[in-house]
């Protein structure tokens, strides 16, 4: 996850860095994740805001709905 104001690209550099170190050697399908994860990488990765904020809202309202079960 990426703080407002941080660049997204710096943040993923070494996670770039691994992918083209390392993420050529898995046979048959690495070449082809690997420039597909660095493609992602040097665009800034993905947004996953949504994902998250549904899980963590899902999280509170079960969390709710528990709290009312037990009274």
């Amino acid at each position: 996850m990426v703080r407002t104001g941080e660049n997204r690209i710096i943040r993923g550099l070494p996670y770039t860095i691994l992918s083209l170190l390392f993420g050529w050697w898995g046979i048959p399908w690495g070449p082809k994740h690997t420039v597909e994860s660095i493609r992602t990488n040097l665009r800034g990765g993905k947004d996953v805001t949504d994902e998250v904020m549904s899980v963590v809202a899902g999280y509170v309202l079960f969390k709710e709905t528990e709290k009312e079960r037990l009274k």
